[in-house]
This record gives structure tokens, C-alpha cells and sequence, in this order.
């Protein structure tokens, strides 16, 4: 749901066991390696880190696929649940930080080259893809180049609509978007 609350009928009985193991080529490449030192907009020093939000593959789970997206490749994917095995996957120009929403048959995702992209969840099919930035631009970022405003927040979907974000820097523009 819209709170990625993870609620579930199943239960779980001990003794658990591994069904099977995915191994990524490579490992996830968070945003902001390390704690944040100091805000520089606000001149705040000495800071816990607040931007550690994707130093894993943090999936979504629907029927029979496992669906999460990669900061390493640069990708969406789907497994499927049973095997672990590659079902499909969406190459973006960028980092993908976070797990797709699942909706009405689509996986709704933002990367980090500035698009939201919609893909069909069973088969990983372009459906659209749409850039809020006014431009281009690139900049360096943890080695690879990234949109100005990349799309840095989950998608939420609501009455026909898919919300998100995309940002970098609080001294440029940020753009908040609802697309129908």
C-alpha cells in the first residue's frame, strides 16, 4: 500500500529455511556514501546521517514476483518468488534507489537520470517515462553522471494519479509533480 507497510495474511512457522538466493552483480551504490558532515544551505555541523536510505535492494512484493530496483545497474527488476530467477529487467541512465509501486498491472519507479517510469509488471514493457526537469544537465555524482534532479522518492499512486519528487540541491529548483 501507499505506507509500504508490508502487511500480510501468511504466517510464518519455524523451522525457516532458504528457498534461494539472489547474488547482483554488484553491490548497491547509495546516494550519500557515509554520514552527512555538515549542512551547508543551513551551516548545521556535526550531523547523524539522515540520507541513509539505500544502502540495500529494498524490494515490493506482489503475487508471484519479487520487484526491486538498483543503484548498481542502473535498473529495475523482477524476480520470480518462487525461484529467484530473472523475470525482466528496465535499464535506466541512472540509479534506481528505490523498490517499484505496483499498480493496476504497472511497477511505477524513479531514477536517478530525472525520469518516472511506468513498465507493465509482468513483463518489464515501457509504458511511459516523464522528466519534471526543465533541462538536461548533468552533474557528477559517486562516479556517475546524474540529472540535476533526479527522482529521488518513491512513486505514489492515488486516484489515477502518480506522485514524486525530484531534487538534488535545496538552492535549486525542486519540482513536486502529479501525473494523471
Amino acid at each position: 500500500d501507499n505506507r509500504r507497510s508490508g502487511i500480510t495474511a501468511e504466517s510464518i512457522a519455524p523451522p525457516l529455511h532458504e528457498e534461494w538466493t539472489y547474488t547482483p552483480s554488484s553491490p548497491p551504490q547509495p546516494a550519500w556514501p557515509g554520514p552527512a558532515k555538515w549542512d551547508s544551505y543551513a551551516d548545521i555541523r556535526d550531523l547523524k546521517s539522515m540520507r541513509d536510505f539505500d544502502p540495500a535492494f529494498h524490494v515490493t512484493i506482489q503475487e508471484d514476483c519479487v520487484y526491486f530496483g538498483s543503484s548498481a545497474d542502473d535498473s529495475a527488476h523482477c524476480l520470480d518468488l518462487r525461484t529467484g530467477e530473472e523475470k525482466w529487467s528496465y535499464c535506466t541512465d541512472g540509479p534506481v534507489r528505490l523498490p517499484p509501486t505496483l499498480h493496476d498491472g504497472r511497477a511505477y519507479f524513479g531514477s536517478d537520470d530525472g525520469y518516472v517510469y511506468c513498465v507493465q509488471s509482468s513483463n518489464g514493457d515501457l509504458v511511459w517515462r516523464y522528466r519534471a526537469a526543465p533541462d538536461d544537465r548533468l552533474v557528477l555524482n559517486d562516479h556517475k553522471l546524474i540529472s540535476f534532479w533526479p527522482c529521488r522518492t518513491g512513486i505514489l499512486i492515488q486516484d489515477g494519479k502518480a506522485y514524486f519528487a525530484t531534487s538534488l540541491l535545496p538552492w535549486n529548483e525542486s519540482y513536486l509533480c502529479a501525473l494523471d
